[in-house]
């Protein structure tokens, strides 16, 4: 079975994106004020200063990431494809056997470790008429071999797959 929270709005992926860039400026900054003896004490100070404003953003953007994700969860087994809400109740439930093709992103491949193309994972399951489409988080490498292994079980069982 493989398990993932469901990634709930678009402005996740604008807001992880600020979160990687301010979290390299606090490290840089870090750095700097490892060296910060040489220099007066104001222009010390500055750079603190500035450190803290930073930090503070980036908690404020971990705390929005936290409520972005995870309200929703997917559980995909051998026979349906079930996203659960809050209230632990089932939200919407796919039969395997109604799909006809899984495009997915993301995963674990042989040569580059965990890949993520443009920062997104998702998987999209399309049945005769309708088109599932969900993104989730793999937030380590233990999920996305999990991953790897669900998609060639699908495979197996004769369901076109396809990378994205």
């Amino acid at each position: 079975m493989f398990k993932a929270k469901l990634i709930e709005g678009q402005e996740y992926y604008r807001i992880k994106r600020l979160f990687s860039i301010y979290t390299i400026v606090a490290i840089s900054l870090s750095v700097f004020m490892s060296t910060w003896v040489k220099w007066p004490y104001y222009v010390g100070l500055l750079i603190l200063l500035l450190y803290f404003i930073i930090a503070t953003s980036i908690l404020q953007f971990k705390n929005k990431l936290t409520g972005l994700i995870g309200r929703r969860t997917m559980e995909i087994d051998g026979n349906n494809v079930s996203i659960i809400g809050v209230n632990k109740k089932i939200i919407e439930q796919i039969p395997i056997s109604e799909v006809n093709q899984i495009l997915y992103s993301g995963g674990l491949t042989v040569d580059e470790g965990l890949s993520v193309k443009n920062n997104r994972q998702f998987i999209a399951f399309i049945t005769d008429n309708n088109k599932h489409q969900f993104d989730f988080e793999l937030s380590s490498h233990y999920m996305a071999v999990q991953f790897e292994k669900m998609i060639k079980q699908f495979e197996e069982k004769g369901i076109n797959t396809e990378r994205h």
